[in-house]
């Protein structure tokens, strides 16, 4: 299902990686170490100010929910706020299951994981973070979660990344060392670790590499580091002190990735890609991480209602004017509609393809098209298909590839156009190609009903 690398608006692209399957690849040039800071309650500007002003701070956590968030006072508004006021970058923070000893919230299960995931990215786009803009969320899984049911937990922890990926953001874990260590070993595919360990008491001048518990997991400008905790600040009350050598996320409505164009000799465009836009209610666009191009795809149940409830829509930009030929993926693990309509927007013409979805398991054509130099040319997949929704027939939104006409190479349904079945296809780019540097590749809290300072809930560590 996805273009796993995201394109980054960046000046400097070096050197090419081979990136995993749910691992969204950034250029290093974007990634700095910084000095940041967290806190349950939010910070005023005023508060943030001080310090960046006085402690050199230049980022913050945010806790935008989960059944366990101790958080107050995080609003979209209140984060514009504060970058308006210093200029900061952002972690938001979802706080999900954990122990029952932490929260009364306890189910550590795949599906849990997967739900809350749904959930973090629909809060993320509430609070004007984008998908498939290469911004990042962590998850917050406490080092006693982890140690009172290690096997629970990694279960759960991979739900979560599944859906969050799935939903076109960075997945980040934030625990004890130990808690980490185990996920990256299981397999996980965690974009980045931050990892709560207080041998300090202040802001130092230390950096993630100074961590040493992670041994060489996770030190390749995607690690960081809460150093020390409730630190009495004057002027900004009780904050912790961190570390990061990570993406973060710019100010909401902001962007670490865009739309790339493509070159004359096409590309593919998945659904986690900066030029796909899914719409309409997020419940109901569903992510998931065992079918499709690159083995993840949405769907959503179709209906026969006049006007479309979600969609999907792949933008177009083109470097070079010609007639080029348009492939949908289609998995059949998912796909069910029989009379999807493609509405393709191209050089100003408009018209519609019909496909039956069922038809192909993998590319099949939508067809040749003449498109212009430029933007503002898309392909617009709408759910009211025409098909009830008491049929609860799956509409599948996945991997669009552009070729030249002369090349194009469609698939006839038996791989004969020398792609890969498992959606791998060499011969062409995508959209993120070839990116300078390495895996944008994450945090404790609270328990809810522990007793908490003026400012924050006290934590230790993680554990």
């Amino acid at each position: 299902m996805r273009l796993t690398i995201f394109l980054l608006v960046l000046a400097v692209v070096a050197a090419c990686t081979d990136p995993d399957p749910h691992t969204n690849v950034v250029s290093q040039a974007a990634i700095s170490v910084q000095r940041g800071t967290d806190t349950a309650s939010v910070l005023t500007p005023s508060e943030a100010m001080v310090l960046a002003n006085s402690y050199g701070v230049t980022w913050t956590g945010v806790y935008i929910g989960g059944a366990c968030n101790a958080g107050s006072g995080w609003t979209k508004a209140a984060v514009t706020a504060i970058a308006n006021a210093t200029g900061w970058t952002f972690m938001p923070i979802w706080v999900g299951s954990e122990a029952s000893s932490i929260c009364s919230q306890d189910t550590l299960t795949y599906a849990r994981g997967m739900s809350d995931g749904v959930s973090t990215a629909s809060t993320m786009a509430s609070f004007g973070w984008g998908p498939n803009l290469s911004i990042p969320v962590a998850l917050d899984v406490e080092g006693g979660t982890y140690d009172a049911d290690p096997t629970s937990t990694t279960t759960y922890v991979q739900g979560w990344l599944d859906a969050v990926h799935a939903a076109g953001y960075l997945g980040y874990i934030y625990s004890s060392s130990t808690g980490i260590v185990h996920f990256a070993n299981a397999g996980l595919a965690i974009d980045g670790a931050w990892v709560a360990d207080w041998p300090y008491t202040t802001f130092e001048s230390v950096t993630p590499s100074d961590l040493t518990t992670l041994g060489t997991l996770f030190n390749n400008h995607n690690r960081a580091w809460q150093y020390c905790g409730d630190v009495a600040i004057s002027g900004a009350g009780d904050v912790d002190c961190d570390t990061s050598d990570l993406l973060l996320a710019p100010a909401p409505d902001g962007a670490n990735a865009t739309c790339a164009t493509l070159p004359a000799a096409g590309g593919i465009i998945d659904q986690t890609d900066p030029c796909f836009d899914g719409g309409g209610p997020t419940g109901f666009m569903r992510p998931v991480t065992d079918a499709g191009y690159n083995d993840d795809l949405i769907w959503t149940h179709t209906t026969n209602a006049a006007a479309e409830a979600n969609y999907g829509q792949w933008n177009l930009t083109f470097a070079q004017a010609g007639t080029y030929h348009v492939d949908v993926y289609t998995a059949a693990a998912y796909a069910q509609s029989k009379q999807a309509a493609y509405a393709v927007t191209a050089a100003g013409s408009a018209s519609t393809v019909v496909i039956d979805q069922t038809a192909v398991d993998g590319w099949q054509s939508l067809g040749d098209f003449a498109f212009a130099a430029g933007g503002a040319q898309e392909i617009h997949l709408g759910d009211n298909t025409g098909e009830a929704g008491s049929g609860n027939v799956q509409l599948v939104f996945d991997a669009l590839r552009v070729t030249p006409s002369n090349a194009s190479g469609s698939d006839d349904g038996d791989g004969s156009d020398g792609s890969d079945r498992d959606g791998s296809d060499s011969s062409l780019p995508t959209h993120g190609g070839c990116a300078a540097g390495g895996d944008a590749s994450l945090f404790a809290a609270i328990p809810m009903l522990l007793a908490r300072r003026r400012r924050r809930r006290s934590r230790r560590g993680g554990s």
